[in-house]
């Protein structure tokens, strides 16, 4: 027999031999047995009496704090290639707008561009309530009409987007926005991966979680 095992059968053939009982000592005093036995009661009174029917412990439940965070990766680049001076790649920075909200986010999905734009005048939105006018007199100079993109110059001009309608001259960004659909440009925003981490408090019960989810 080697020699590791005849150390493993020393050791191992004693413990397997041994039997174990445990003592039981009656003590015969009033004085012990009267606070034991108090001690007994007052347990079950306090987990019977006080917590389960006066304070309903049972019951007991903790608000909630919560905290959810948002965030949004992947790079969208628009399928025109002529867009003068508009970026041609845009990442999470340039259309989640707001960056931040409470308990949500926005996305931009499609954009109008109005490219190479100045200051200076030119023609107003014809669609806008207003806009159309016959003569100068219609347009009153310095006044801004409710919905409009700037201030009106005094006169009465044709329409770059409407040549056969006249509407008033303002002073602005030039040219004006003007939301043509067939004109939009749409983004790969389903290609995106949204990151949403809800971070969820037990304040009384010291209980923390955390929860992560993806959506691509």
């Amino acid at each position: 027999m080697p020699y590791s095992r005849v150390i493993l059968a020393q050791i191992s053939l004693p413990v397997l031999l041994v039997y174990e009982e445990p003592r039981v000592i009656r003590i015969h005093s009033f004085f012990l047995t009267f606070i034991y036995w108090m001690a007994c009661i007052g347990a079950g009174l306090f987990i019977g009496v006080y917590l389960i029917w006066y304070s309903q412990g049972y019951q007991y439940f903790d608000p909630v704090e919560s905290a959810v965070t948002t965030k949004l990766f992947g790079v969208a680049k628009p399928n025109v290639t002529d867009l003068g001076q508009f970026r041609q790649v845009w990442d999470n920075a340039d259309y989640m707008v707001p960056s931040k909200e409470n308990g949500a986010f926005t996305v931009i999905t499609s954009v109008f561009v109005t490219p190479k734009q100045s200051q200076g005048t030119c023609d107003e939105d014809p669609t806008i309530r207003g806009a159309q006018c016959e003569v100068d007199a219609n347009c009153t100079a310095d006044k801004a009409l409710l919905y409009g993109n700037g201030v009106m110059t005094g006169k009465c001009i044709f329409s770059t987007y409407m040549p056969s309608v006249k509407v008033c001259e303002i002073t602005a960004w030039c040219p004006v926005e003007f939301d043509d659909p067939a004109k939009r440009i749409r983004l790969a925003t389903e290609n995106f991966t949204v990151f949403i981490r809800n971070n969820v408090k037990f304040p009384s019960f010291h209980a923390n979680r955390q929860v992560l989810y993806v959506s691509a």
